[in-house]
């Protein structure tokens, strides 16, 4: 039987649009006109005469559709022998397979022979022990220390100097802090002003026929006017009050 849709180069299930297309140019191609052969263009009219009618195509399709179920079931199987490629193949992997049993057989073999091998212990003789003599510990060497003189606390003498001006002469100037009628609160006043960096002095007033005296709590003496001044600025920046005397020692 012939097959036409081979003929058109064309599959089973092809259309009518791409039936009427391979048949114009097969057409074009084979015929005898352009130096085409007869005989071929003859079997593409046939083809396309039975493919473009639906009547004869549908009768065409059930004979060619039962031709090929006849033909499959009438073709023997046939085992093609191998060729000498496919047995040289075979071969290698063979050869290959009993090269890795053969060394594993080896490794296993010779780490059974190890193992069997019975283990030998090594007995060593004991060090001996060197006795020890009873040697008496040592005693601490008792050292004589030699006794330090104590030394005694030297008291501090006083800071303040009663009445420091009895020497001075000429005109000189004094920062005046305060007036206190006893030693003790002169010395309170002047341990306070000193942790502000200042040096004052304590001068003991004689009293008068009123009664009057007590100690002065002073810095000073200044010979300059704006020296004694600097330090009074100095003073109230630290909140102590004060007052600058010019004092005539003539």
């Amino acid at each position: 039987m012939k097959d036409y849709y081979r003929i058109l180069g064309l599959g089973i299930d092809a259309e009518h649009e791409e039936i009427k297309a391979a048949y114009r140019i097969l057409a074009q191609r084979y015929h005898p006109d352009k130096g085409g052969e007869h005989r071929e263009f003859l079997l593409i009219q046939e083809a396309y005469d039975i493919l473009s009618n639906p009547h004869t195509k549908r009768s065409y399709d059930k004979d060619l559709l039962r031709s090929i179920r006849n033909r499959d079931s009438s073709v023997p199987v046939i085992i093609k022998p191998a060729n000498n490629q496919t047995w040289w193949l075979i071969i290698a992997i063979l050869f290959t397979l009993s090269s890795v049993i053969f060394a594993y057989w080896a490794y296993t073999t010779h780490n059974n022979k190890v193992s069997s091998v019975p283990s030998t212990t090594v007995l060593t003789a004991p060090k001996p022990t060197l006795p020890v003599a009873n040697t008496p510990a040592k005693q601490p060497s008792k050292k004589k220390v030699a006794n330090k003189p104590q030394t005694k606390a030297v008291s501090s003498a006083p800071t303040q100097v009663i009445n420091p001006l009895e020497n001075l002469t000429g005109i000189n100037y004094l920062i005046n802090v305060g007036n206190y009628s006893t030693l003790a609160a002169a010395k309170a006043q002047q341990q306070i002003i000193k942790q502000q960096g200042f040096h004052p002095n304590i001068q003991h007033i004689e009293a008068n026929s009123e009664g009057l005296g007590g100690y002065n709590l002073f810095i000073g003496p200044f010979q300059n006017q704006d020296n004694a001044y600097k330090v009074l600025d100095k003073l109230e920046s630290t909140n102590i009050d004060a007052t600058v005397e010019r004092v005539d020692f003539n």
